[in-house]
């Protein structure tokens, strides 16, 4: 009995500890993320959204408890992406090239992934836009793009 009150001790102890390690980064938008998302590497899992603030400049603070044998480094990228097709969102690591490891203390900046439809249309837009060389081609556009909202508001009302 006297041998198993120490080995008791130690798991009791190992269980109270913290292993885990906190990541701070700061996002302009969250839309989407919320607690409980996951902070993928690679693909692996090595981290969880544990926590939201917001910062004086509007911008949200997102704390992330994480494993810390995940080995992360100066100019990796923090991004909110889509991680399947019903818009569970998460936090992607872009790794650096750097061998830098990446100093915790400081709140890394984030950035919100472009979506399919914002990329497609600024695309688009910008192959239109930039082939319009005179005043009357812009008239025209105006016009066809009034006659477009009209057509759509017909279409609503049916």
């Amino acid at each position: 009995m006297k041998k198993l009150i120490p080995f008791l001790s130690l798991i009791f102890l190992a269980g109270c500890s913290n292993n885990s390690t906190t990541l701070q980064v700061e996002f302009a938008d969250v839309s989407g993320l919320q607690t409980g998302s996951p902070l993928l590497l690679n693909g692996l899992k090595v981290g969880e959204v544990k926590k939201f603030s917001v910062l004086p400049s509007a911008h949200i603070l997102t704390e992330v408890e994480l494993n810390p044998l995940a080995k992360l480094h100066q100019n990796d990228t923090f991004m909110i992406a889509s991680l399947d097709l019903l818009g569970s969102k998460g936090i992607i690591v872009k790794v650096s090239n750097s061998t830098m490891v990446l100093d915790l203390g400081q709140v890394q900046k984030g950035i919100l992934e472009p979506t399919i439809l914002d990329t497609s249309f600024v695309t688009a837009a910008g192959k239109i836009f930039g082939k319009i060389t005179t005043e009357a081609q812009l008239d025209s556009l105006e016009k066809e793009v009034k006659k477009l909202n009209k057509n759509v508001e017909e279409l609503r009302k049916k």
